[in-house]
């Protein structure tokens, strides 16, 4: 039990290291720069559903015309709302 417990405090300082980590990375012009290109691809009106989704469901099947975002930003959109939650 004691290990259980030290692995979640270990866990719980990675990520707030984790989350300083990233406050640092939005406030860089290259990332806001990056954040407008995003806003402009197909999938990212959908990024509140689409998270909703994979955090709901054990299979989510995603279909969308190439170039739309699939494999470079659900991952991304993903990863954003973990480290938002924690």
């Amino acid at each position: 039990e004691r290990e259980l417990i030290e692995a979640r405090e270990r866990e719980k300082r990675e990520s707030e290291v984790l989350k300083r980590e990233w406050a640092k990375t939005m406030t860089k012009k290259e990332w806001q720069a990056l954040c407008k290109v995003r806003q402009t691809l197909p999938i990212y009106k959908e990024q509140t559903a689409l998270v909703d989704a994979i955090r709901d469901n054990s299979v989510v099947v995603l279909v969308g015309e190439t170039g739309c975002g699939k494999s470079t930003q659900v991952p991304q959109m993903i990863l954003d709302q973990k480290i938002e939650s924690g």
